[in-house]
């Protein structure tokens, strides 16, 4: 495809002619190979740039570009090789690889425009794309802009909280269960005036559920002992009896899980 009249191109612009010319001129001398050149709008604001230049499919593709990466990001959060990885990637594309092919690609979006334009039947909606920038495509890069930072803001806070939640919900069956079994030992310990001996332990537990791998009374140490599995394969949380006044009392304590995932009655004062 030949290179197009300069003052076609200086029309199709519009503000700033000079700064893209100078570099679709470089472009062009590539012979039809990409040429980087640095582009600082879209740098900045590279969604807004896109829109702003009637660039619709590449201010979306743009605007998409840190889901899969929020998407992808390790469950657990905070450091690691992965994330690292993944934030260096996403970087790299966003503020390396887009600024750097930016004008290529305005440019060869022009070049097809106006040869459509320019056949012999004419494309009305080529030359309508043609158009310069207006108020409206302004108006529109100014909504592209809130929306490029404000929904991927939303969707990696509403993420943070799903991953937080999702563990917790794992950790509260276990608790759930634990907490079914205080009651027969309570009424053990009512119909006996003691706790159960280790010989009596064993009419005092549940298999498990969806999420946790045991409940059972250890009676050496006057407690119901949760294991859990799933994502917390292992880990521990207890409820301690505490005998008083002819009375049991529970207190619900890690064993070995994050104090951070149980939940506000199990977390030390």
């Amino acid at each position: 495809m030949s290179a197009p009249d300069a003052g076609v191109l200086r029309a199709a612009i519009g503000p700033r002619p000079e700064y893209y010319l100078r570099r679709f001129e470089k472009i062009e001398q590539g012979d039809g190979k990409w040429v980087a050149t640095w582009n600082w709008p879209a740098f900045f604001l590279s969604s807004t740039w896109f829109a702003y230049r009637r660039m619709g499919g590449y201010a979306l593709l743009n605007f998409l570009l840190p889901f899969p990466f929020i998407i992808l990001m390790p469950a657990q959060g905070g450091g690691g090789l992965l994330a690292l990885a993944l934030l260096g990637g996403y970087l790299a594309i966003a503020f390396i690889v887009i600024p750097m092919c930016a004008n290529a690609l305005y440019y060869r979006r022009l070049k097809t425009l106006i040869a459509r334009a320019s056949a012999s039947k004419g494309d009305d909606w080529a030359k309508r794309r043609l158009r310069p920038p207006s108020i409206v495509t302004g108006i529109e890069a100014a909504l592209t802009a809130g929306l490029a930072f404000l929904v991927p803001m939303v969707f990696f806070a509403a993420r943070i909280i799903y991953v937080d939640y999702t563990p917790r919900a794992v950790v509260s069956e276990g608790i759930s269960l634990g907490a079914s079994l205080k009651y027969p030992i309570t009424e053990f310990y009512e119909k006996h005036k003691r706790l159960p001996a280790p010989h009596e332990a064993d009419q005092f537990r549940i298999d498990g559920g969806k999420y946790t791998r045991s409940v059972i009374y250890d009676a050496d140490k006057r407690m119901i002992v949760i294991t859990l599995g799933n994502r917390f394969e292992g880990k521990r949380v207890a409820f301690h009896a505490v005998e008083k006044d002819g009375t049991i009392f529970w207190n619900c304590r890690a064993i070995d899980l994050e104090e951070r995932y149980l939940p506000p009655l199990c977390r030390n004062p």
